[in-house]
């Protein structure tokens, strides 16, 4: 569980380090389009499915697909970031479905 809330915070706290990655063309640190992509994408993948600070697509890729990474910048998990332990890789995604379930 320490892992979960890790991530969390590191994702939390990426949001001052965008100056150490490096962008595709036409992206930047500072620019909505990437401050959106990580502030909802990024975040999926630590918040609903216990992994790390990185895309849902890079996550599913890398984990269901393949063994290795996929893209030109795709890179590794940000931020030291690092995958949950299997129980809580369980355990989140049935409380999210818990949670969803509840409030329909």
């Amino acid at each position: 569980m320490d892992n979960y809330l890790l991530n969390l915070k590191l994702w939390y706290l990426g949001f001052k380090r965008f100056g150490e990655l490096r962008f595709k063309p036409g992206w930047s640190a500072d620019g909505w389009g990437w401050r959106i992509l990580y502030g909802l994408d990024y975040l999926a993948t630590p918040l609903f499915l216990a992994g790390p600070v990185v895309s849902l697509s890079w996550y599913f890729h890398n984990r269901w697909f393949s063994l290795g990474y996929h893209g030109a910048n795709a890179g590794n998990p940000l931020w030291g970031s690092v995958r949950c332990e299997p129980w809580v890789r369980l355990a989140v995604p049935l409380f999210w479905v818990w949670m969803a379930w509840l409030i329909t």
